[in-house]
């Protein structure tokens, strides 16, 4: 599996491989309205049998639409279960940035 950044791969293909993936883990049918999370992923160890797992961010209830700005700025997460709007800046969920 590749995880490509599809707006890049418009721009500069040859850079369009993302290095990291966030992942929606929503508990839908488990009723009530807990929060749930968002698990960030090494996009390379997606590909092998290694733990892709490098880090996870609260989410609302029922994470559901997740969108990142053109820019590439900013990750959008709305939350069905809790009508909510989570905004967070990309650079920032990155664990490998300087």
């Amino acid at each position: 599996m590749v995880v490509i950044d599809v707006a890049r791969a418009k721009s500069d293909p040859a850079h369009a491989v993302a290095k990291t993936a966030v992942a929606r883990n929503s508990n839908r049918f488990a009723g009530g309205g807990s929060a749930q999370s968002l698990t960030l992923l090494d996009a390379a160890k997606i590909r092998g049998n290694e733990d892709a797992g490098i880090g996870a961010i609260p989410a609302g209830a029922f994470p559901r639409e997740l969108r990142v700005s053109t820019d590439g700025q900013t990750l959008y997460l709305t939350s069905f279960g809790s009508n909510s709007l989570q905004v967070m800046d990309v650079w920032r969920l990155d664990p490998k940035r300087p």
